[in-house]
């Protein structure tokens, strides 16, 4: 299965509601998404840690990226906090899922907190992670807001 990201981005905003010039702004780096976080996408059992792992690369290409430097400098500060705020708590979570304190089955509650709100696994791809069958490009591909929301 391949990743089109251009398909990537019309999901993520048909599954968001960011305003146009947000969509504007963000569509480079969703774009961008798929390529920040390839390594993870080779990866062949889906889990919770994979899904940190990738949201977390992803958070730190915008950190160190253009994504910074183009952000309007009245609201720069306020995405800086929010992005430092995601990866410190991705890199806990990171933390107890190596230890084994958070069971991957309590990936159907986990939650990823965004600009939009709170962004969870959808109905159907919670069943298919039950059912041992998601993928991480299948959650790419119906839900990539998981790794791009902010």
């Amino acid at each position: 299965m391949s990743v089109n990201s251009f398909e990537i981005v019309s999901i993520f905003f048909k599954n968001t509601n960011y305003s146009e010039e947000a969509r504007d702004f963000l569509s480079p780096f969703i774009l961008a998404g798929p390529l920040v976080i390839h390594e993870f996408i080779l990866e062949r059992d889906l889990s919770l840690q994979l899904i940190c792992e990738a949201r977390l690369k992803f958070v730190e290409y915008l950190l160190d990226g253009d994504f910074i430097k183009n952000i309007d400098s009245t609201k720069k500060d306020e995405m800086i906090s929010r992005l430092e705020s995601s990866r410190d708590k991705l890199l806990e979570a990171i933390v107890l899922l190596r230890k084994d304190k958070i069971i991957s089955t309590f990936i159907e509650e986990w939650t990823f907190s965004s600009g939009t709100g709170w962004v969870k696994l959808n109905d159907e791809n919670t069943k298919r992670y039950a059912d041992d069958v998601l993928t991480l490009i299948g959650l790419l591909k119906t839900q990539p807001e998981i790794f791009f929301a902010l």
